[in-house]
């Protein structure tokens, strides 16, 4: 019975010994969190909390700044902006999957959102870039039916074109904070 305490600990050993040397490698890589807080320098979610979004024409640019809204200020418009975020996007519905009769039986939406990011202070530009999304829907007979599958398949492009803005703005923010450390 002692010969199966020591194996189970050895073991146990190993493995423990497994999960530690990857999360201190990490620790050496200069690893560090995108939205995590760090000291002396402004945290990158206090800087996204401080972009007020400019209003984008059109409902699907409604959508788009809503999304944006609820992902870079949770908490509310800031009081004081810092920076403007500009934001231009189209769509482009494609038919895919012809039938016989010449009626489709798959649509592709693509969203294009091109993004600027401005200082409130002076309007220099600071930063731009473009996004894509696209998303595929099925056309069935039913009239109805079709145009709640594309407009769900707008809502999908348009989710995925707010979190890759977010993620290029943390991105952006995070390269301004190591520049100043």
């Amino acid at each position: 019975m002692a010969k199966l305490g020591r194996r189970g600990f050895l073991r146990g050993s190993v493995a423990a010994l497994a999960l530690t040397v990857p999360a201190l490698a990490l620790g050496g890589c200069g690893f560090r969190p995108l939205y995590g807080e760090r000291p002396n320098a402004a945290s990158t979610a206090k800087q996204l909390a401080s972009i007020n979004i400019a209003p984008i024409p059109e409902r699907i640019g409604q959508q788009l700044r809503n999304d944006l809204r609820l992902r870079l200020t949770p908490n509310g418009p800031p009081s004081r902006a810092e920076y403007i975020l500009e934001i231009g996007i189209t769509e482009l519905r494609q038919d895919l999957a012809i039938r016989d009769d010449a009626s489709a039986t798959l649509g592709n939406l693509q969203v294009r959102a091109t993004y600027r990011l401005r200082q409130a202070s002076d309007g220099a530009v600071l930063h731009q870039g473009l996004s894509r999304s696209a998303a595929s829907y099925n056309i069935v007979r039913s009239q109805f039916a079709s145009l709640v599958a594309e407009d769900d398949a707008r809502n999908r492009a348009v989710e995925a074109i707010s979190e890759d803005i977010r993620l290029r703005l943390g991105i952006y923010f995070d390269g301004l904070d190591r520049k100043q450390n």
